[in-house]
């Protein structure tokens, strides 16, 4: 039995994905999607645990563990989940089904265990709009095709 092919839009977003991660790699800005900022230990991504807090600085060009002591010694007090105050500047939260796919993004074509699936569909757009904003930061450019990727509806092609 064949699987089912995967939704058109699913795939836009997983091949935009790749571009722009191929895009930075290729001008060696890609961010570190493996260690962590602080600790420089190793980020699984653990789809069991979907509350894992793992946020990315574009200033550092890194994903920081949230839950890790190094992070919440920086502030003796708890850091509240709207906290992007310096010295770490988090620009955003990455999910564990986020970081997989950003994990997997480095390889030349897309590995089957990447490939888009329905329930990945809002992590590939996020992941996409993630990459792009953070190309756009690093290349002070506007990707004019982002703004017509934000006015669809994610998934009325």
């Amino acid at each position: 039995m064949e699987a089912a092919a995967p939704e058109p839009q699913l795939w836009l977003y997983a091949q935009l994905s790749q571009a722009v991660f191929h895009l930075l790699m290729g001008h060696g800005i890609v961010p570190d999607f493996h260690h962590c900022l602080l600790s420089q230990t190793a980020v699984k991504p653990t789809l069991n645990q979907p509350h894992a807090r793992v946020g990315i600085s574009f200033l550092h060009g890194s994903i920081i563990n949230l839950d890790s002591p190094k992070f919440k010694n920086l502030n003796p007090l708890e850091r509240s989940p709207e906290d992007t105050s310096p010295p770490l500047g988090i620009d955003r939260r990455i999910t564990p089904a986020e970081l997989m796919i950003l994990q997997g993004l480095a390889q030349e074509q897309l590995p089957e265990l990447f490939q888009p699936q329905e329930q990945f569909t809002l992590a590939w757009i996020r992941v996409e709009k993630l990459l792009r904003d953070y190309a756009q930061y690093y290349l002070h450019h506007q990707f004019k095709t982002g703004q017509m990727l934000d006015d669809l509806a994610p998934l009325d092609f």
